[in-house]
């Protein structure tokens, strides 16, 4: 969940997250429940943060999803800002799984990620990288603890509603929902958002695909505290509610 960045506005929450790490077998757990759901129709595991190459066995975590869904595809969202520090181990965990490594081009990224270094690395291994275009601004979401949002409405001009977050063994409809109710309202019990029933899917309480697809496709009730999301300039966050929270 941490990060080795300390980004204002973070989609993910990080900056107020814990040290946490999943370990591969808690992960096995939830994937072989996730397999027999989905009987293996699942296209992409993009493994995210905070920032993924801070977990000490990445390795085994990708291993551990090859080993279970052989046919999907892997994934890593990273700043980048460790990938010159990777043992080679990694660099032919990568290529023998087909990973694709994504990296966030922040502001900063230039000054500090010897790029030579990577596609030296890359060369090598004869690993898929993509850098993604320069980041300048980021999302600010603007949160609210009543309901002042018509939650049918917001839920269809929402982007953030395609990403499917898997995190230990539940679903969430997007990393907002993810990161409130596990962080946020933790940090900030006096601007806790009400976290309802359908706003999160627990695997182990469904049986069928359908119910997955489903849920994604209904809006939630957070729907209703998420505001209008606002472009602000990258910066270092402060650790405040108000990064996230309409005050």
């Amino acid at each position: 969940y941490h990060c080795n960045l300390n980004c204002a506005y973070c989609d993910h929450f990080a900056p107020i997250a814990p040290e946490y790490q999943i370990a591969p077998e808690v992960l096995s757990k939830h994937l072989k429940k996730l397999y027999e759901i989905t009987k293996g129709k699942v296209g992409t595991f993009c493994i995210l943060g905070g920032e993924p190459l801070l977990h000490k066995k990445l390795c085994e975590i990708i291993e551990t999803i090859n080993k279970i869904f052989p046919k999907s595809n892997i994934s890593i969202t990273t700043n980048g800002l460790l990938i010159n520090n990777q043992s080679d181990k990694f660099w032919q965990i990568c290529r023998k799984y087909n990973v694709l490594i994504m990296v966030e081009n922040y502001i900063l990224n230039d000054e500090t990620i010897d790029f030579n270094k990577v596609y030296e690395k890359l060369k090598k291994y004869n690993c898929n990288l993509h850098i993604n275009t320069p980041k300048y601004k980021f999302r600010q979401t603007s949160l609210t603890k009543e309901k002042q949002q018509n939650k049918t409405n917001r839920f269809s001009r929402c982007n953030s509603k395609n990403w499917a977050i898997f995190d230990d063994g539940k679903f969430y409809p997007c990393p907002t929902v993810n990161g409130v109710e596990k962080f946020f309202n933790k940090k900030f019990p006096q601007y806790a958002i009400p976290v309802s029933g359908n706003d999160i899917l627990d695997i182990y309480k469904i049986s069928t695909l359908d119910e997955i697809i489903d849920f994604y496709n209904k809006p939630k009730e957070m729907c209703a505290h998420c505001g209008k999301h606002l472009q602000q300039k990258w910066c270092k966050s402060s650790r405040e509610a108000k990064e996230w929270y309409n005050i």
